[in-house]
């Protein structure tokens, strides 16, 4: 045990103690506010110590953290050590249980008194997770040489750490997982006040105290899926923006889920209907936030997700706790459904009342079957032990219906709430607009008749909004509109990019100019020091550029890491992503060596005898890792040494070794896995090199950007709206 884990240890009792307290005050034992606060402050403290304490051992470069050695090493930039303090799952949950904390001492102290049974029902998963994280197996200051006592010996510090996963050293891995938990932390107060509505059995003002933190969790868990989009366009094997993987499936159901209630908590607002749907929403979401958690957390998505976590071994942890929640709160809602009294929505079914309700309604059945497919690899288990998982073609079939529901829904909720803005005349010309549009973004491209349904669609929301901003400005409807906006413009880029991205295979010989569309490519070869990268020149139109896609192979996992160079543009971005690298050219042979298995090829064997003593070098971070190789021919038997050089912890380039008797050919090696002694090699002829890449054109692909920053900015505007 040590001072981090005893500082978690710490901010777990004073938080049990917080939440004792906070139960004594809200059943009216005097005294008790005080140090209901005093131990929850405590807590807060604890936490914020515990933080300052990992996140200075990533930045000093303590690697006797196993979670520190686990996602750091000497070479990262500074901004990756810190963003190494979320990077795993000890970490998010530490950042988790801190935000929890923020919050609940903001709504502490916003309503001194009154809201006891909220910062108490809000304790809960704070101590949840601060429990998980102070048990010394899944502490993130558990001792290195406790995590992997067969590697390291007791007391042995680490020269260095093993690295963050190059795929995590990108820009938006410092934003996306904070803005992410800070949403799923904001999504526990909605929950809280429907809690405590249902245990005070009151239900006059809870709507109004809940809808501000209800559309701050829409803004921060769309934000964060917003950002994760960005970094998944930028990332081979992601699925681009949106992928339906399971893991971004988790998070988005939740956010369906919160807009669903913020909408029907307008309506409660409006004229207090739909009080036993909004209350039942509350509590789901928050159930769903939990569920998102199991899912990336358990493991059970680790063969369907690019995405997910390892196991840890907490699936029954959060399987205990979402039970037991969810339990609680049906026995709750049952317990005081006949209270939960509302006012009827109106008759006429075009009222803007009965249009929200409606599409309240649609995102609820929208998420619900997300949520279904995203279970599969679960569910699926009860027929086949391995588990399996819906293809995209499920969720894409699923939202032609949804979406074109919702589009039309939130047309006629437009003319319902602004029928000055958007009057018949203007409604008439906008449509014939939004036609056209759908029209000419088509035509001659696909013959798809729901590619123009959503263009046409999506345009005239998009412009009805704008319309309305423009010719009736209205600081009480200026937020719906801009997101309205977004959403529009963001369906119209959906089908865009989607339908009319096209993607070509080529095989580029260095030095040989290949044509594709409208570009001309040169591959100039493999080039870099810290980072091995494939470099290209591009010309488009009298303009050349050169470019630089890394591709090595990460030595410490042994993934090959591979990254798209992007040439955005206004009508298109053009997505250059290699394939694989072929030093040979294409051709030669490929062996797969494992220690003390010869192999024959062409007459010649092959065995891998092991590695030559210059591998220590690459513990320094420099050096060349050579595999000593037998071969057997016609020529004799003979030792070889194929190589790789190695900077910084990753390959930068290869020291082929000569056949002995057949000088013209050569034999590299490709890559290697230490501990399993195994090695892959090429027998080449010298042929020149090549590399395969996939080049693709994407279509207009900047409007599902600015969807998405229109969507946040009119969320974000709602919120300064809240306050007022």
């Amino acid at each position: 045990m040590n001072a981090g884990h005893l500082l978690t240890i710490a901010a777990l009792a004073a938080a049990a103690i917080s939440l004792v307290f906070r139960l004594r005050d809200a059943m009216g034992a005097a005294g008790s506010a005080r140090p209901a606060r005093i131990a929850f402050t405590a807590s807060g403290i604890a936490m914020a110590a515990a933080m300052g304490l990992l996140a200075a051992a990533f930045v000093t470069e303590n690697y006797s953290y196993a979670y520190v050695y686990n996602y750091s090493s000497r070479d990262l930039p500074l901004a990756y050590k810190i963003a190494g303090l979320w990077a795993g799952q000890q970490g998010t949950f530490l950042l988790w249980a801190f935000v929890l904390y923020a919050i609940g001492t903001v709504l502490d102290r916003a309503r001194a008194g009154q809201n006891n049974i909220v910062v108490a029902v809000l304790t809960v998963p704070m101590l949840f997770i601060l429990l998980i994280i102070a048990m010394p197996d899944y502490s993130p200051f558990r001792f290195v040489w406790d995590a992997m006592p067969d590697r390291i010996a007791p007391g042995a510090v680490p020269a260095d750490g093993a690295g963050l996963n190059p795929l995590l050293q990108n820009f938006w891995m410092i934003s996306h997982p904070p803005v992410l938990f800070i949403g799923y932390a904001a999504a526990t107060v909605p929950f809280a006040y429907a809690i405590a509505a249902l245990v005070r059995n009151d239900f006059t003002d809870w709507a109004a105290r809940a809808y501000p933190w209800a559309l701050f969790t829409m803004v921060s868990l769309g934000i964060g899926i917003f950002l994760g989009g960005y970094w998944a366009y930028t990332v081979l094997g992601w699925g681009g923006y949106w992928g339906w993987d399971p893991v971004e499936n988790s998070s988005l159901v939740p956010w369906l889920s919160t807009v669903a209630l913020v909408h029907g908590l307008i309506v409660h607002r409006r004229k207090r209907a739909l009080v036993k749907s909004n209350i039942a929403l509350a509590l789901v979401t928050f159930v769903l936030v939990f569920y998102s958690t199991f899912l990336t957390r358990s493991g059970v998505l680790s063969k369907f997700s690019v995405h997910s976590f390892g196991d840890l071994g907490l699936s029954a942890h959060l399987l205990v706790f979402i039970a037991a929640t969810a339990a609680g709160g049906i026995a709750l809602f049952l317990w005081r459904r006949s209270s939960m009294t509302a006012e009827p929505l109106g008759e006429s079914l075009l009222g803007l009342d009965n249009l929200i309700a409606c599409g309240v309604v649609v995102l609820c059945g929208y998420a619900a079957f997300i949520l279904i497919g995203t279970s599969m690899p679960i569910l699926s288990r009860i027929v086949v032990p391995e588990g399996s998982s819906v293809k995209a073609e499920f969720y894409n079939n699923l939202s032609i219906p949804a979406g074109l529901l919702l589009l039309a829904l939130i047309i006629a909720a437009s003319r319902a709430a602004w029928p000055r803005a958007v009057g018949r005349w203007a409604a008439a010309i906008l449509g014939c607009a939004a036609i056209g549009i759908g029209i000419a973004l088509n035509v001659g491209s696909t013959t798809n008749a729901f590619a123009y349904l959503f263009a046409a669609f999506g345009s005239l929301a998009a412009l009805q909004a704008l319309h309305a901003i423009v010719r009736a400005p209205s600081r009480r409807a200026i937020a719906a509109r801009i997101a309205h906006c977004g959403v529009g413009v963001l369906v119209v880029g959906f089908v865009t990019s989607n339908l009319h991205s096209t993607t070509a295979q080529r095989e580029l010989t260095q030095g040989a100019t290949t044509a594709v569309g409208p570009l001309e490519i040169v591959f100039d070869g493999i080039t870099g020091r810290d980072t091995t990268a494939l470099a290209f020149t591009v010309r488009d139109g009298g303009r050349e550029r050169a470019i630089r896609a890394p591709y090595f192979v990460d030595q410490r996992s042994g993934a090959l890491y591979r990254e798209p160079f992007v040439i955005r543009g206004l009508v298109r971005d053009v997505y250059i992503a290699p394939a694989e690298y072929r030093p040979d050219g294409g051709g030669g042979t490929r062996l797969h060596l494992e220690k003390g298995k010869p192999q024959a090829a062409d007459g010649t064997a092959f065995e891998f005898l092991g590695f030559d003593t210059k591998l220590m070098n690459m513990m320094a971070g420099a050096g060349t890792i050579l595999a000593e190789v037998r071969v057997r021919g016609a020529g004799g038997t003979h030792t070889v040494s194929p190589g790789l050089i190695i900077e910084n912890g990753k390959a930068v380039g290869n020291y082929d070794a000569a056949l002995p008797g057949t000088p013209a050919k050569k034999i590299a090696l490709l890559s290697m896995n230490v501990s399993a002694k195994e090695i892959h090699l090429l027998v080449t002829e010298g042929a020149p090199p090549s590399v395969l890449v996939d080049i693709s054109f994407k279509r207009l692909i900047w409007l599902v950007w600015l969807g998405t920053v229109a969507i946040a900015a009119g969320g974000i505007v709602g919120l300064f709206r809240s306050r007022e």
